[in-house]
């Protein structure tokens, strides 16, 4: 009765008709997705890191009340938020995500936000952000020998030249540019010729390492 009463107070009520239009369509632009790519290879078998036997704690508990404790959640949960970031554009969304998760607080929230966007404007690491190339993030990476390797970030342009960038916190150790060689010898037997192997040191600065 009350729509009844509305259309006949707007000159509209008309005996016999059952449907009514209002108002008027929109275009709506659709939102770009983010770029996740997904391996083919038939060198190697890659599996998302989410499917590896691998935990972490996913509350408010990040609330980094010691020193030791700090420097080792924070350097868990940004190598966890750099496996979500392909570009520069997924920064703010994944942290958005962590943040309605109960991950991180508002405070760490802007605290990460600087160190992650420091880490894909940094100059020597720029133009491995971009979208002109296939970025795999954490992946398991075997080859036909049977032997496991999981980059924190590999690069692979169109050219088959690729990029294999590995983030640290702590201090620097020989072991580290020792990995970063195993990583590279595998990443070539797949027929990738490797440009270059870099290490990402996340303390109270930005290190960048080229080996």
């Amino acid at each position: 009765m009350l729509l009844i009463n509305y259309l006949k107070s707007s000159e509209r009520w008309e005996d016999g008709t059952l449907e009514y239009e209002f108002g008027s369509f929109e275009n709506v632009d659709t939102p770009k997705p983010t770029k996740y790519p997904t391996v083919f290879q038939q060198e190697f078998i890659s599996t998302p890191k989410e499917h590896l036997n691998v935990s972490m704690a996913t509350n408010a508990g990040y609330l980094w009340d010691t020193t030791q404790k700090e420097a080792l959640e924070k350097g868990n949960l940004i190598h966890l938020l750099m496996s979500k970031i392909y570009t520069k554009d997924d920064i703010e969304i994944t942290l958005k995500d962590f943040f309605n998760a109960g991950v991180i607080s508002s405070t760490q929230s802007n605290e990460l936000m600087s160190t992650l966007e420091a880490i894909v404007s940094h100059p020597l690491l720029a133009p491995y952000y971009g979208s002109d190339a296939e970025i795999y993030n954490e992946r398991e990476i075997m080859t036909s020998s049977g032997k496991i390797i999981i980059p924190d970030r590999l690069v692979i342009f169109k050219d088959s030249t690729a990029v294999v960038i590995d983030y640290k916190t702590g201090d620097s150790y020989d072991k580290h540019e020792t990995q970063l060689a195993n990583y590279s010898e595998i990443i070539q037997e797949m027929g990738y010729k490797v440009i270059k192997k870099i290490l990402v040191y996340i303390n109270v600065s930005l290190q960048v390492k080229s080996c």
